[in-house]
């Protein structure tokens, strides 16, 4: 399934990216007295970047290429855009060639992707250089940080050699600068070379504070984001229940038995927890396809692509299961809705309880639902194990 490329929230988002990439240039040509026409000229210039921005964030995303998690949202990565930009602009205080650009490198690359970090600080190192008239040296200078930066900020992620890498950062923050300013004019400036030198220190010690606390919060977003849309305050869990409140304690009853089933075949519990509550979300949408209705409106949220994903296979309407949390979760709705269906009291012998569990199961199964979802046997039957001798279904 493709993912549905904008939704509300990510428009807004993608419109403050704009503003944010448009008024840095503006505030940075009026704080350096440039005309009217030069302004607007760079404010295309940010545009066009925009666009290209905008595409990589499209393709990233999609391909769960944002800190390897497909869960980042344009939110996050807005903020952290934001905050760099002031970070930009006050570099632009600081002399000629002293701007920490490889901070800037490092950091927005270990909060989403080299492609990504590359394509942000190369573009704040051609804004810098454009505002303050920097020469080619300088713009080469930071180019080269930056992708030193992106570089090294993966290799950074494995700590048995991280206190090398952070060496070999202070030394390129300290030498490139002065380097690249002695080919400009042939001549070394001792200002620059404690700048560049304090510059290295605060990216190490930055690196020792931070580093850690942006990947791990990064890789975590899914889990906040699953989090959050499981709040019986969510807008969404509270129109299931104005919906209908039988359909409500429905969705909760299988999002709490996914959860408990998902570790024994080793499925990820808050996925299934979270697609077994909106498993029957196209319902209040309407006329069928459930799945498509479903799709709809969790993209709209900015759902997890893992959890639109599992609504796209509702019932197989649209497509069948293809993961082993996408079987589960149907497995689940399907006993759920069977003895919601029956009498308890046709079922109160452990006997009948036991059938109807079989029998729903392996009617399900034969039809070859499960085939494409990778879910073995003996992930079947420790479902189904869990039902039988475990959890009960009234």
């Amino acid at each position: 399934m493709e993912e549905k490329k904008f939704s509300g929230i990510r428009i807004k988002n993608v419109l403050l990216l704009l503003c944010i990439t448009i008024l840095l240039s503006i505030a940075l040509g009026f704080t350096y007295g440039f005309l009217l026409d030069q302004i607007i000229a760079d404010g295309l210039i940010s545009i066009l970047f925009f666009l290209v921005l905008i595409l990589c964030l499209i393709h990233s995303r999609m391909s769960s290429g944002i800190s390897g998690n497909s869960a980042v949202t344009y939110t996050q990565f807005r903020n952290i855009y934001f905050v760099f930009a002031v970070f930009v602009y006050a570099f632009s205080f600081l002399p000629e060639y002293a701007s920490p650009i490889l901070f800037i490198a490092i950091f927005m690359t270990v909060a989403s992707n080299g492609y990504l970090g590359i394509a942000v600080s190369g573009y704040f190192s051609i804004v810098l250089c454009l505002m303050l008239h920097a020469n080619f040296y300088e713009l080469c200078a930071y180019i080269f940080l930056a992708i030193t930066g992106c570089v090294i900020s993966e290799l950074l992620k494995e700590k048995k050699n991280r206190i090398y890498l952070m060496i070999f950062l202070f030394c390129a923050a300290l030498l490139v600068p002065n380097l690249f300013h002695f080919l400009s004019d042939f001549t070394f400036d001792l200002k620059l070379f404690l700048y560049s030198g304090a510059g290295g220190l605060v990216t190490d010690l930055l690196i020792v504070l931070f580093f850690d606390k942006i990947d791990t919060y990064t890789k975590e977003n899914k889990s906040r984001s699953l989090d959050m849309i499981l709040d019986e305050n969510y807008p969404l869990a509270k129109e299931i229940k104005a919906f209908s409140k039988a359909e409500y304690k429905h969705a909760l009853k299988v999002a709490e038995l996914c959860e408990k089933c998902a570790p024994s075949i080793g499925a990820d519990a808050k996925v299934a927890k979270a697609a077994g509550f909106y498993y029957h979300l196209g319902k209040i949408d309407g006329e069928k396809p459930f799945a498509a209705n479903s799709v709809a409106l969790a993209q709209a949220d900015c759902f997890p692509p893992e959890v639109v994903s599992i609504l796209a296979e509702y019932n197989g309407e649209l497509r069948l299961p293809s993961t082993i949390e996408s079987a589960l979760v149907h497995i689940v709705d399907t006993l759920v809705t069977k003895f919601e269906i029956l009498d308890k009291n046709t079922v109160s012998s452990t006997w009948n309880y036991e059938v109807v569990i079989y029998q729903a199961m392996n009617e399900k199964s034969s039809t070859g639902l499960y085939d494409e979802s990778g879910l073995t046997m003996n992930q079947f039957l420790k479902i189904r194990d869990f039902f039988v001798k475990g959890e009960k279904l009234f």
